[in-house]
Order: C-alpha cells, then structure tokens, then sequence
C-alpha cells in the first residue's frame, strides 16, 4: 500500500485514546466517506472493529507494510451530521 494520502496516523497512542477519536472522526463524517486509519494498538482496532460492524457499517483491517501496525478501512454507510438514532429518543407519547 504505497499511498498514504487520507491516512489518519493514530499509532503511538495509548488506548483508548486512538479508539475515541477514531470514532469521534467517524461520528463527523459524511455518509459514504471512507476512512483509513493507522493504528499500532491490537486492542483499540478490536474495540473499534466490533463498534462500527455494530453500528452496520463496512470495515476492513489489513497489516500495514511496516509490519507493526494495522491499516483500518472503514466505509461510513449508515448515520450522517445531525443522523443516528439516539437510544431513548423516541415519539412522544399520548
């Protein structure tokens, strides 16, 4: 993978830290962005895997050339500024 252009470089961060604002830029993100992260920390591309495929979005993990990181695909198809279901935020009552 030569091309680093529109890669988020979260590697060298402690977990949690990558994990929220890896889900800080998706919540910002427009639908049908595809967002390409770095991240070096196992556990946060867990945490970060089984959060997007929960929210029903597209995700890949791929090992990163340098052979100590992990490169994370994620396609934003559901949600968008302002969109999302809030849990509790439902039609008011009679």
């Amino acid at each position: 993978m030569a091309q680093q252009e529109g890669v988020v470089d979260l590697r060298g961060r402690i977990c949690p830290e990558p994990y929220v604002r890896a889900m800080k830029l998706l919540e910002q993100a427009p639908r049908g962005a595809v967002l390409r992260l770095l991240m070096d920390s196992w556990r946060c591309v867990i945490m970060l895997v089984s959060a997007v495929k929960a929210l029903g979005m597209k995700v890949d993990v791929a090992k990163h050339e340098d052979g100590n990181s992990f490169l994370v695909t994620i396609e934003k198809t559901v949600g968008g500024e302002g969109e999302g279901q809030q849990p509790g935020q439902q039609g008011g009552g009679a």
